[in-house]
């Protein structure tokens, strides 16, 4: 994994799995009774392969819905994303409950010093919803968000 993806192949192959004296196994998940959950994934994450959450999904299709990020790079895609679309289905999924009536795909915006995003050849489909041209203009933080990132701030403080 290190040769194919050397920025963290070698971190995800090596340490955890190497000595591992366990044959493989498949998981299959019973989410009977389980709450409703939302699944949001950038199509280049890094650190997560966008083909193993949409697995996940789609085994897990009666309490998922599915929000992916075309041509967006990070990891960590609900506070802070670059995509002011999954911010805000997230937000209404965190305060409300409500997932969206379908799975939806999401744009991003361009990297700090661009001007545009640049599309790649990869497995979303580049019919996202589209953006303004600048999140920069948009700053604002959801004050409910804000409050409870605050609580929790200031109860693992004591």
């Amino acid at each position: 994994m290190a040769k194919k993806y050397d920025f963290f192949g070698y971190m995800n192959g090596v340490p955890m799995c190497a000595f591992w004296k366990y044959a493989p196994q498949d998981r299959k998940l019973d989410l009977k009774g389980s709450p409703r959950l939302l699944i949001v994934q950038g199509e280049l994450d890094p650190a997560t392969a966008y083909e193993g959450s949409l697995r996940t999904h789609d085994d897990t299709k009666a309490v998922t819905r599915f929000v992916a990020i075309d041509d967006e790079g990070q990891h960590g895609q609900y506070i802070g994303s670059a995509s002011s679309c999954a911010e805000a289905i997230g937000d209404k999924f965190v305060f409300t409950g409500e997932l969206p009536g379908k799975d939806q795909v999401c744009g991003t915006t361009p990297l700090p010093a661009e001007l545009s995003v640049y599309p790649v050849k990869g497995p979303v489909d580049g019919k996202a919803v589209h953006l303004p041209k600048s999140k920069a203009a948009d700053t604002k933080v959801n004050p409910l968000l804000q409050q409870v990132l605050d609580t929790v701030a200031a109860t693992s403080l004591r």
